[in-house]
C-alpha cells in the first residue's frame, strides 16, 4: 500500500531569520520579466487592496474643458523683444522655463515657482507670457482666481491643472493676481497644499504675478523659490517705450521732446505710456471717421492715407469705409501728446507710494 506524501509546512522550509511574505503579495520567480507601473496609473496595492490613482486618473472631461480655455494661443502674447527693460527678469524667466527642457541636468539649478511683484502696469503678466513664447515648445496657460471661483474647488482646478500641463510638458502656469488665489471662497489651505506638490509634475514651471506681494502669508511666498521685482520703468526704458509704440505711426515729435517725454514721465509704468498714445490714437480716429476727405502720407517708406480738410493739399473726397485698410492717424504732435499724457498721469498719482512699498518690501529680508 503507497503511503500518501504529508502536506508541506512552508514555513518548516524558511530559513529562521526569513521573513514570510503577506499573503496578498504574488511570488514572482526572479527569471520572470515583470512590467514596469504605467505612467498613468501606480500598480501597488495599498493594505486595503485597492489599486492607488495617479495624479491624472481622476481628471475629468469638465475639468479638461476647463484647462482648455486656460491655454493661450503663442500667436496672441507679444513677442520678447517687444519689452523693454527688465533684463534680470527676462533672464531668469527664460533659463527657467527652456534650460530644464534641453538640459535636464541642470533642470536641480534652475527654479520652477517665480514670483514677479511690482506695481499695476509695469508688465509682469506680459513679460511671462513672453518669455513663455519665446521657449518655443512650451504650453502656456494663463489663469485667473475669477476664472475657477464657482466652477470647482480650487483644489481640484489646480490638481487638474498641475496634471494637464504635465501632459503637455514643457509648460508654463501663469497665475495672475496669485494672491487673490490664497484668499478665495475655497480657502488659502487647499491652493498651498495642491501646489506644494509642484515636484510631482516634471516639466511644469509656475510663474505667479502680484502687485501687493505683503498680502501673501509665509508659507504662500516659500511656495514661490524666487522673488522678482518688476520697477518702473527707467528714463532709458521711459524713452524707448515712446520711440517703440510710436514708431509705426505718423508723428512729428523732435528727438529732443522725446527726450523730454522721457524725463517728464518718471512715475508712469510702461502701461500707462501705451495708454496715452492709444487714446490719442482712438480720438484721432474717430475724427477720421467723420471726414469726407483724405490724403496721402507716408509712414516708413509705406503710403497710407490721413483725414484732412477740403482745403489741404493734396486732398480727396473719398468715402471712410472705402479707405479705412489703409488709415492712420493724423500726424501726432508733441502738444496733443503731453495733454494726453498729464490726464493719464493724474490716474496714476498714487504710484509713487506703491512703489516705494514695493522696494521696501523687496529689500527686507524678513519679508521674503
Amino acid at each position: 500500500m503507497e503511503r500518501s506524501n504529508p502536506p508541506v509546512d512552508h514555513k518548516t522550509l524558511a530559513p529562521a531569520n526569513s521573513v514570510a511574505a503577506p499573503s496578498h503579495l504574488a511570488v514572482v520567480p526572479t527569471h520572470m520579466h515583470v512590467a514596469p507601473a504605467s505612467k498613468d496609473v501606480v500598480r501597488t496595492q495599498s493594505k486595503t487592496g485597492q489599486k492607488e490613482k495617479s495624479p491624472h486618473a481622476d481628471i475629468t472631461t469638465a475639468h479638461r474643458k476647463i484647462i482648455e480655455d486656460f491655454k493661450i494661443d503663442p500667436d496672441s502674447m507679444k513677442d520678447v523683444d517687444m519689452i523693454v527693460g527688465c533684463i534680470e527678469a527676462r533672464r531668469m524667466l527664460l533659463s527657467s522655463t527652456s534650460v530644464p527642457s534641453v538640459a535636464p541636468h541642470l533642470a536641480r539649478y534652475f527654479p520652477r515657482s517665480i514670483l514677479l511683484h511690482g506695481i499695476s502696469g509695469t508688465g509682469k503678466t506680459t513679460l511671462a507670457m513672453s518669455i513663455a513664447k519665446e521657449s518655443k515648445e512650451s504650453s502656456v496657460y494663463l489663469v485667473r482666481s475669477c476664472d475657477v471661483d464657482g466652477q470647482s474647488s480650487t483644489k481640484q482646478i489646480i490638481h487638474a491643472l498641475l496634471a494637464i500641463a504635465q501632459e503637455n510638458a514643457p509648460s508654463v502656469i501663469i497665475l495672475d493676481e496669485v494672491e487673490t488665489f490664497f484668499h478665495s471662497n475655497n480657502g488659502p489651505a487647499d491652493t498651498i497644499s495642491e501646489l506644494s506638490t509642484l515636484t510631482r509634475y516634471p516639466g511644469v514651471t509656475i510663474v505667479g504675478t502680484t502687485n501687493r506681494p505683503w498680502a501673501l502669508d509665509r508659507a504662500s511666498r516659500h511656495l514661490f523659490k524666487t522673488h522678482i521685482h518688476i520697477p518702473l520703468p527707467s528714463e532709458d526704458d521711459r524713452l524707448a517705450i515712446f520711440k517703440l509704440k510710436l514708431y509705426a505711426l505718423p508723428h512729428t515729435i523732435t528727438e529732443a521732446e522725446f527726450s523730454a517725454f522721457a524725463s517728464q514721465s518718471n512715475l508712469l509704468p510702461g502701461a500707462a505710456i501705451e495708454q496715452g498714445i492709444n487714446l490719442l490714437v482712438q480720438k484721432s480716429i474717430g475724427i477720421a471717421m467723420e471726414s469726407a476727405h483724405f490724403r496721402e502720407i507716408e509712414v516708413n517708406g509705406f503710403k497710407w492715407l490721413c483725414a484732412c480738410t477740403e482745403s489741404e493739399r493734396g486732398a480727396r473726397a473719398m468715402d471712410y469705409k472705402t479707405v479705412a485698410h489703409r488709415l492712420v492717424p493724423e500726424p501726432l504732435s508733441a502738444d496733443a501728446l503731453w495733454d494726453m499724457m498729464f490726464c493719464v498721469g493724474r490716474q496714476y498719482g498714487w504710484v509713487e507710494k506703491a512703489e516705494a512699498d514695493h522696494a521696501e518690501w523687496n529689500d527686507n529680508p524678513y519679508t521674503r
